[in-house]
């Protein structure tokens, strides 16, 4: 992967080179954490994702290992809308610019969502939950 370069104004993205990398381009998302606040970069060729997550009550991130796909350590973005079928992301370590530590379980933050087409978040989400578990997992929090 390219080396990304994120320009910060606390938890805002103020600027980015990642819109411009191969990986943008072949529509892999990108993950940044920065001031209590994950946000996901979401390339214009997944824009069709936005609907579906939109209608999520709250994210849940889930990291550890995903054995179907050969990986020792991954993350699933699940946007749960309260539905048997939530909306998931799944993404490797590589497609984030800093993984979370064990201290940032729990009800942490916010997730804010932004596309190559806007330099503001397209939307943002209140409610993130950060966890330890296989891949696939896809259990709301209190299960």
């Amino acid at each position: 992967m390219d080396f990304i370069k994120i320009e910060n104004d606390g938890q805002k993205i103020i600027g980015t080179n990642y819109w411009n990398t191969p990986n943008a381009r072949a529509g892999y998302a990108y993950m940044s954490l920065n001031a209590g606040a994950y946000r996901l970069l979401l390339p214009q060729s997944r824009s069709e994702w936005i609907k579906e997550m939109a209608t999520a009550r709250e994210v849940v991130i889930t990291r550890g290992p995903w054995m179907a796909q050969a990986k020792i350590d991954a993350f699933e973005i699940m946007f749960d809308d309260g539905s048997k079928s939530p909306f998931v992301i799944d993404m490797v370590p590589e497609q984030w610019d800093r993984t979370p530590s064990d201290a940032d379980r729990g009800w942490k933050g916010l997730l804010h969502v932004y596309t190559d087409s806007s330099p503001a978040p397209t939307f943002t989400f209140g409610r993130v939950y950060y966890r330890k578990g296989n891949i696939p997992c896809l259990k709301k929090v209190d299960e």
